[in-house]
């Protein structure tokens, strides 16, 4: 039966996490591996599992970027020339059927504007130009869109939710019944 035990590789050269590889590499044997082996199981490091989720998107002075993680380390790669956030996430409901609106926010050139787009042109991206002119740019490259998408929905954080009834009469809101008048509660 083979013995199996740990190995906890000591920080790199910079102080960061180091993998096998990145050890080898940087002049030490497999015996120098082998001799790291340990019987002993460390404790995680306290708090990385309360620590907030890594986030690879920032909105800068100049547009969404996304840090695009390469092996020399995270490149800036810009998303956008605009920054934008979901204000409010509206459902809008006539009793017979329910869609979706996404209220945003955005900002581009020192001009902020407010708006709506449907919930499934939202996802295409192509809203951009229509509300904020001819100058919003979502950059061309494989995948932008969706990053662009995700940083944007990210940035917006815990959007609000609201309903909005398009119809009068009696419906069930809740635990209860509220008479509605269209475009009201």
């Amino acid at each position: 039966m083979a013995e199996v035990r740990p190995i906890y590789l000591p920080p790199g050269a910079d102080g960061n996490k180091q993998g096998v590889d990145d050890f080898l590499v940087a002049g030490n044997s497999v015996d120098d591996l082998i001799a790291l082996a340990t019987t002993e199981l460390r404790e995680p490091p306290r708090g990385e599992e309360d620590a907030a989720p890594y986030v690879p998107y920032r909105e800068t002075p100049h547009g969404l970027v996304w840090e695009r993680p390469t092996r020399e380390g995270p490149i800036l790669t810009p998303l956008t020339n605009f920054n934008a956030r979901i204000v409010s996430d509206v459902v809008e409901d006539d009793g017979a059927e329910q869609w979706r609106r996404f209220e945003i926010e955005a900002e581009l050139n020192g001009r902020r504007s407010g708006f709506t787009v449907q919930a499934e042109r939202f996802f295409g991206m192509g809203w951009p130009s229509e509300h904020l002119g001819a100058t919003a740019i979502v950059y061309p490259g494989f995948g932008t869109k969706d990053h662009a998408r995700a940083a944007i929905q990210i940035a917006s954080g815990d959007v609000p939710l609201r309903y909005r009834y398009a119809h009068t009469g009696w419906r069930k809101v809740g635990d209860g019944w509220a008479y509605l008048h269209a475009g009201g509660r």
